[in-house]
């Protein structure tokens, strides 16, 4: 990190690829074996997969993002994982050295970081990720950090059970009146009211999250999320006012009459956006309700895309009042 090639969050994404390779030799092997081995973010999807993204915000994101991660791996992770994997071989030939016949294992492979390595250290270390506040003022920076424990909460987005906190912690510094005398840590409290029972999953929130951040970043969409929403892309900013004119769209000025059609007013501008429609209500009933087996990757993306066509007719249906 020292050169600015990688930063803290590569630096931890290196260090689970480091470790994964060590295999049963790593002091973090159960902990690297309970991460899953494939992950179902848009980024992991097939070529098939990814084509039922068709019309949603999350096409062009994912295919945005495998460019930046390709450049992001040639550039930097390969680099400072060359050098890191040198390390280690030269500490492991070092330890051989010292112990002999006695030292046990193999070297650690040194070879180029794959693509999937890669993607596989990205994909955990986002999907697990908390924002940590640093010092006591709730409006100062946050950073991202991995608390293993806490990272195997699941998420509920009406019902969350337990919660996490920071404490130990006064000003970005350990506490010395933390009456625990434990230092600074990130503990997991049940929530007041709605404790677990006996045997039940222990889940947590991961925030006011729409489906498609859900999806994009942690692999799953909730059909009852409360917090979903449409991000509509206009090509410019349009004021409309809060009642239509009394001649409809012929009292509007030319810029406001052009911005309402490319955002859907004309139905042949709305074809592609309505592509979802492809995934309606019924594609998710087929899916999720008569076929409990399906894969989760297409229930997922079945619930995210059902989701971009209600509220685009919904849209279309508010627009369509301008005609």
């Amino acid at each position: 990190m020292d050169d600015d090639v990688i930063d803290e969050r590569m630096a931890v994404m290196l260090l689970l690829i480091l470790e994964r390779r060590r295999g049963a030799r790593s002091p973090a092997a159960p902990y690297v074996e309970a991460i899953p081995a494939r992950f179902r973010t848009p980024l992991h999807y097939s070529d098939d997969e990814t084509r039922g993204l068709l019309g949603t915000n999350l096409h062009a994101a994912t295919s945005q993002q495998r460019k930046t991660l390709e450049l992001v791996l040639r550039e930097r992770v390969r680099p400072a994982g060359a050098r890191l994997f040198a390390a280690m071989r030269a500490w492991e030939r070092e330890r051989r050295g010292w112990f002999g016949r006695t030292f046990v294992g193999g070297f650690t492979s040194a070879g180029k970081i794959t693509e999937d390595e890669f993607r596989w250290a990205y994909s955990a270390y986002w999907s697990r990720a908390l924002s940590l506040p640093i010092g006591a003022d709730p409006s100062a920076p946050t950073v991202e950090a991995i608390v293993p424990g806490i990272d195997f909460a699941n998420h509920s987005c009406g019902a969350p059970n337990a919660r996490w906190e920071v404490r130990g912690v006064r000003g970005g510094a350990p506490d010395p009146n933390d009456p625990s005398g434990s230092g600074p840590r990130v503990e997991l409290l049940g929530e007041f009211g709605s404790l677990p029972a006996p045997g039940e999953e222990v889940v947590i929130s991961y925030g006011d999250k729409t489906n498609e951040e859900l999806l994009f970043v942690h692999g799953f969409a909730d059909r009852d999320n409360p917090h979903d929403a449409l991000v509509l892309q206009p090509p410019w900013a349009v004021v409309l006012p809060a009642v239509p004119p009394a001649r409809g769209l012929a009292g509007l000025d030319e810029t406001t009459v052009d911005t309402l059609t490319l955002w859907g007013l004309s139905p042949k501008a709305l074809e592609y956006e309505l592509h979802a429609e492809a995934a309606s209500e019924r594609r998710v009933d087929e899916v999720v309700a008569a076929d409990p087996l399906a894969p989760p990757v297409v229930k997922a993306a079945a619930v995210y895309r059902s989701g971009v066509a209600r509220m685009t007719r919904r849209y279309a249906n508010e627009a369509a009042r301008w005609k």
